[in-house]
């Protein structure tokens, strides 16, 4: 998928490809989120916060 990207949206290849891999990560982790375990979680919120800041 990245390849095909590549040929037709060659200024926006990464950008692009980080939103789809956001919006599946999510998808996962709601449909896993019973499993997720809250304490290791809320060690990393800090860094998602950092992420999300330096886009």
């Amino acid at each position: 998928m990245l390849a095909l990207f590549g040929l037709i949206l060659v200024a926006a290849l990464i950008p692009v490809h980080g939103l789809i891999q956001l919006g599946s990560n999510t998808g996962r982790a709601w449909h896993q989120r019973v499993h997720i375990m809250r304490t290791i979680a809320a060690q990393w919120l800090p860094f998602v916060g950092l992420m999300i800041g330096a886009g």
